[in-house]
């Protein structure tokens, strides 16, 4: 399969996250509004199957694991301690609530050890942004490297068993409440990962068994967002504080794997006739910063009310204005970063 499909694929991921960030903040009610809420939302497991499929297509080979951690620390890791930590001196230093500070049993602050707990805390979860979750999540995963290693080894039928019982698992387990549980969402995400693996080793395969299917799997995908729809009656990510109380299975997760494979089919025809597509290739590298960038741009269009007007328009009116926005001026920012400080600025944003 060619990695040009999947660099297009990293800039569909990255729009699919903050349009699902987008939506979140506005109200939705009607049954439409859900199918549609559902099939936009959700879209860090498409960037959780992308980081597997690499895993395999660039590491794998000449694995080494203190410098592939280095690696992911270094660009990973570090532009997220750095914008955690300003954002944390924002907060104390301006006097605003820090976010979920009841969920995560914050209260005063009164000596240097409350201070470090605190800090060590939201480090922890990632709740200095909504979106930060995702980065102890997949530092835990990067740290089980050497277990992908050994799943890489096995039989193709030990691997599909696995797959299939960490797909279950994630189905029955939801994703964690508010995100505050890194080895929840491990449980979780796991088999996204496990997927992206197994694209990339049977990669021919999978591309001969998705050339021309991208119809049937719109359809599919659609068709579960309105099982969706009516099954539960909120939308989008189902999340649950208890991962071994059953609370229905996790629809979305089935939703989030056809969707991989209908990109991936739609992709790799427009990777023939545009191998070179600008604004794709764009969005791709610079998919990391913007979404380190994003939140804060929705926290101050949304949050702050920096668009006139915003909150008496419909749900959907809301996200068709905020959503390219965010992502404008989340690329504007993360451009001229990268202009100013040059190569250093991938410990800043990831770009």
């Amino acid at each position: 399969m060619r990695l040009i499909a999947f660099d297009y694929f990293r800039a569909i991921a990255i729009l699919c996250i903050v349009a699902g960030h987008s939506i979140s903040y506005k109200s939705i009610t009607s049954f439409d509004e859900r199918v549609i809420a559902n099939l936009i939302q959700g879209g860090s497991p498409l960037f959780v199957f992308i980081s597997g499929f690499f895993f395999h297509h660039i590491f794998y080979r000449q694995f080494e694991y203190s410098s592939f951690m280095l690696k992911k620390v270094k660009n990973v890791l570090s532009p997220y301690l750095f914008l955690s930590s300003l954002a944390l001196i924002y907060y104390l230093s301006s006097g605003i609530s820090l976010p979920d500070a009841k969920e995560l049993g914050v209260s005063s602050l009164t000596d240097w050890q409350d201070y470090i707990g605190m800090i060590s805390l939201y480090l922890w979860t990632g709740r200095t942004s909504f979106a930060y979750w995702y980065i102890p999540f997949i530092m835990l995963i990067f740290l089980m490297s050497p277990l992908f290693i050994s799943y890489i080894r096995q039989s193709l039928k030990t691997r599909l068993v696995i797959f299939i019982i960490a797909l279950i698992l994630a189905m029955i387990v939801h994703r964690p409440a508010g995100n505050l549980s890194p080895w929840h969402a491990v449980m979780y995400f796991l088999p996204m990962y496990l997927l992206g693996i197994l694209v990339s080793m049977h990669c021919e395969s999978v591309q001969r068994y998705l050339h021309n299917k991208a119809f049937i799997l719109g359809i599919t995908v659609v068709s579960l967002a309105i099982l969706q729809a009516m099954v539960y009656p909120g939308f989008g990510n189902l999340h649950k504080l208890h991962p071994f109380t059953f609370d229905g299975l996790d629809i979305l997760i089935l939703q989030k794997i056809v969707l991989c494979f209908f990109f991936l089919s739609l992709l790799e025809k427009l990777s023939e006739h545009q191998p070179q597509n600008p604004l794709l290739r764009l969005l791709a590298d610079a998919s990391f910063a913007i979404y380190f960038i994003h939140p804060w741009v929705l926290i101050a269009l949304v949050g702050y009310q920096r668009l006139p007007h915003l909150e008496q328009m419909s749900g959907l009116v809301q996200f068709i204005i905020t959503f390219p926005l965010t992502i404008l001026i989340s690329l504007t920012l993360a451009y001229v970063i990268k202009r100013c400080i040059g190569t250093y600025s991938r410990f800043l944003t990831g770009w």
